[in-house]
């Protein structure tokens, strides 16, 4: 079945390392579904910088990973913003420090939506890492974005890079990111709710916002 793609959908891509598994039943059914392919584990490039064709490309799909990385890559079903289902490979799911979730947008998994980085990754995406304050954000930007208002499914994401660096990377992708307190707490009541701020929002930098995920997305093909 082709999943559409519907705003929903898209935005549900940036629901990066946010994302919470399938039930253990979901994962076990997942697992029985996945292709016949090689399995010798590989071991795959350190935690070190993602760019756009490595360790994943807008190429594969989940034929190649399964192919390319063996028992390192498993199937999964993700959940995203409003309970949305998405597809997903996950690559080292049993390191956290390297663990990737590829999300697709159809459950053949065949077109790749994003590549998110878990929460205790030690990947950088563009110089940038699960961690970094805004200031270090609107830097590798090279100008000031947009984010959606928090405390609602989609509070902090990256609504808009405005064409600064990180909307452009070498090789075509572009990337996510959704921003939060570093302690999980509140913002202030001005900064919340479903409508735009601009990152040189003064507020922000008060409440301590950091870069709480991060990935890459491949826009799709016209």
């Amino acid at each position: 079945m082709r999943v559409g793609w519907s705003a929903g959908l898209l935005l549900a891509a940036t629901c990066l390392a946010g994302c919470e598994p399938a039930s253990d039943e979901d994962s076990r059914e997942a697992e029985q579904a996945r292709p016949t392919a090689a399995t010798q584990t590989s071991a795959g490039p350190s935690p070190d910088a993602i760019s756009c064709d490595s360790p994943v490309s807008a190429d594969d799909d989940a034929e190649t990973l399964v192919r390319r990385f063996g028992e390192d890559a498993r199937f999964e079903t993700l959940y995203g913003p409003e309970g949305i289902e998405i597809p997903a490979v996950v690559l080292w799911p049993r390191e956290p420090a390297r663990r990737v979730n590829v999300h697709f947008a159809d459950d053949e998994r065949r077109e790749i939506v994003s590549v998110n980085l878990g929460d205790e990754s030690a990947w950088r995406i563009a110089g940038l890492s699960v961690g970094d304050p805004l200031s270090r954000a609107i830097e590798a930007n090279g100008r000031g974005f947009a984010l959606w208002g928090f405390s609602w499914d989609y509070g902090g994401y990256v609504s808009d890079l405005r064409g600064g660096r990180l909307a452009a990377l070498p090789g075509g992708c572009r990337v996510l990111m959704r921003l939060a307190r570093a302690d999980g707490g509140e913002v202030p009541v001005a900064l919340m709710g479903d409508g735009e701020l601009s990152s040189d929002d003064p507020l922000l930098e008060t409440a301590g916002v950091r870069i709480d995920e991060l990935g890459i997305t491949f826009p799709p093909e016209e």
